[in-house]
């Protein structure tokens, strides 16, 4: 399994994209693509349109990603007298019905275990996702290949994280299963035109996943430096979230890495800058030309041609690098 998951499409759907990476038995690498959706109307189209150029056979296991928006996470205590089929059924209605608008019913839910600290009771996160979407999906791609299982963004979010922190520290082995690094990731991710998103991974956990309002600008304004005010407002920002979230509420050792996944063309200035205030070298995804060819005392960038190739033509392919990774890590209690 320490080659990824081969011979699998692996589809990130969008109400405005579908984006696509293919890994075809035989071959290595992947094949990546994206086709510009108005709405899901368009979704059979464009998969169809995807399949067909690149000749996927009807045979080809799919994973589905779904985009932020489209589920509703929500943390509550775990209830120990609950099975897990419980938990994922009728039991949970009257917990979960103030989450979502309209009919809790007219929802399907998975759970995970939430990261909590030593002194709190146990949580789980539940994903919700509507019915009609799932069964839109399914039987979009079942009409085109096999549908293996559907995922959320912010999972596999995670698993590209872990992948990558691993990756970065020479860790992961080719002929086995390399256990997450039991250290704390925390990640700024920003697509042009998107707000920007924190992910905190621990040890291949999703510790903390957050949209930062009024970041937007990031992505194409000139830094004027550490004491840039945006910058110096994220930091502030982020300096609150590592102390009263990480450090005092989950008891988390300090952040190990600061990892930066933007598609901002003063990539190189936030990235000396950040590292200016967090005294600190920082990792950055190099999608920008200066920051390749001009690293500093202040940032490392990756230097794993495999997914900055990927990445460098758009960022929305990071969670599906991830899934395709998955496997490769496990978990240390395994």
């Amino acid at each position: 399994m320490a080659k990824g998951n081969v011979n699998k499409v692996i589809l990130g759907i969008a109400n405005e994209e579908i984006t696509f990476l293919y890994s075809p038995s035989g071959k290595t690498g992947v094949i990546t693509d994206s086709v510009l959706c108005t709405g899901n109307s368009e979704w059979r189209s464009a998969i169809d349109s995807l399949f067909s150029k690149y000749k996927v056979q009807s045979s080809c296991k799919v994973i589905v990603v779904l985009a932020q928006g489209m589920y509703t996470v929500v943390q509550l205590p775990k209830n120990e007298r609950l099975t897990d089929e419980e938990l994922t059924g009728i039991a949970m209605v009257k917990d979960l019905e103030p989450a979502v608008q309209g009919r809790v019913l007219d929802y399907t839910w998975d759970f995970y275990d939430a990261k909590t600290g030593k002194n709190s009771k146990p949580s789980l996160n539940f994903v919700l996702v509507e019915k009609k979407l799932i069964s839109m999906v399914a039987e979009i791609i079942n009409d085109f290949a096999s549908l293996e299982k559907i995922t959320v963004f912010d999972l596999a979010m995670t698993e590209f994280i872990s992948y990558y922190h691993a990756a970065s520290m020479n860790k992961i082995k080719e002929k086995e299963r390399t256990p997450y690094v039991p250290q704390l990731c925390l990640t700024l991710y920003l697509q042009k035109n998107k707000e920007l998103t924190v992910y905190g991974v621990y040890g291949g956990e999703l510790c903390y996943s957050r949209v930062l309002r009024g970041y937007k600008s990031l992505a194409t304004d000139l830094i004027g430096g550490a004491d840039d005010p945006t910058i110096s407002r994220l930091t502030t920002e982020i300096l609150r979230i590592t102390d009263d979230f990480f450090t005092s509420r989950l008891g988390l050792p300090p952040m190990s890495k600061l990892l930066l996944v933007m598609n901002a063309e003063q990539l190189k200035n936030i990235a000396v800058s950040m590292s200016q205030n967090f005294r600190r070298v920082v990792d950055v995804i190099p999608i920008n030309s200066d920051v390749e060819s001009t690293e500093s005392a202040g940032y490392s960038i990756c230097k794993n041609t495999e997914l900055v190739n990927v990445l460098k033509k758009d960022l929305s392919f990071a969670p599906l690098l991830g899934i395709w990774k998955e496997g490769i890590l496990v978990s240390e209690k395994n």
